[in-house]
């Protein structure tokens, strides 16, 4: 689209820190775009647009393009972090997928370990109805790129994809980490779930913490990374590299 070619499409990141440390494990690209006439187009608007539109490959390209530059950068810099990208099943269902994928990495000198691919539950249903999509995941990560499930906790088949999928992360949504502060019922449930993920050796990272009050807690109940506000927005990759060199 004329977007991305006059640049109003651009990346942003945002770090995801390991609770231990509280340094910066790795990070994951988001998609903006600002219109002049418009203002700033959310992702939750772009996104669905681009899917109906048929430039969601395009989006995606550009991203992953854009990502696996720094990410290499960064290796070569001995910063040996690994970035994430969303992902749609749509993108997943050409069967060219793979291939484009791992030719971005070797063209960018990104080792496949440095990337991470972020799906959603919506995307591992269809992954139960399309061949395509779960050629694409098994080629990718017989490659060495991991695979996460995001907003994990808030559809009724997570636990069924955990088995099904080569899941090794994932990202409890933001809904328990601010609900779990004035409920105990919730407190409990992600206490459980958290324990649950680390006995199938899955990394667990809290989404959208916003206040001190809400780390502490995902410190005691054994979260391993998290991001949100707290930290930081959503920031440029200059930004990104001024947070790393603080470190």
């Amino acid at each position: 689209p004329q977007a991305l070619k006059d640049g109003k499409i651009y990346v942003v990141y945002q770090p995801q820190y390991d609770i231990l440390s509280g340094k910066i494990t790795s990070y994951e690209a988001l998609v903006r775009w600002h219109d002049e006439e418009l203002g700033q187009i959310s992702p939750e608007e772009l996104i669905p647009l681009a899917e109906d539109c048929g430039f969601i490959q395009s989006v995606g390209r550009f991203v992953l393009d854009e990502a696996t530059k720094v990410a290499a950068k960064w290796h070569k810099e001995g910063k040996k972090l690994a970035v994430s990208i969303n992902t749609s099943a749509r993108e997943f269902m050409s069967s060219e997928l793979s291939k484009y994928v791992l030719d971005i990495l070797e063209e960018n000198k990104c080792p496949p370990e440095a990337l991470q691919i972020e799906v959603t539950e919506r995307f591992a249903f269809q992954a139960e109805e399309e061949q395509a999509i779960v050629q694409n995941v098994q080629q990718l990560t017989k490659a060495g790129i991991h695979f996460a499930l995001d907003d994990f906790g808030t559809g009724f088949a997570s636990f069924r994809y955990l088995q099904s999928l080569p899941i090794s992360k994932v990202k409890m949504d933001k809904s328990y980490i601010q609900g779990m502060i004035t409920q105990p019922k919730t407190r409990k449930l992600v206490e459980g779930l958290v324990q649950l993920c680390h006995s199938l050796d899955l990394i667990v990272t809290a989404e959208g913490v916003e206040t001190e009050e809400q780390l502490e807690l995902i410190q005691t109940l054994g979260f391993d990374t998290a991001q949100g506000y707290y930290f930081n927005a959503p920031v440029r990759e200059d930004e990104l590299t001024a947070l790393l060199e603080e470190q």
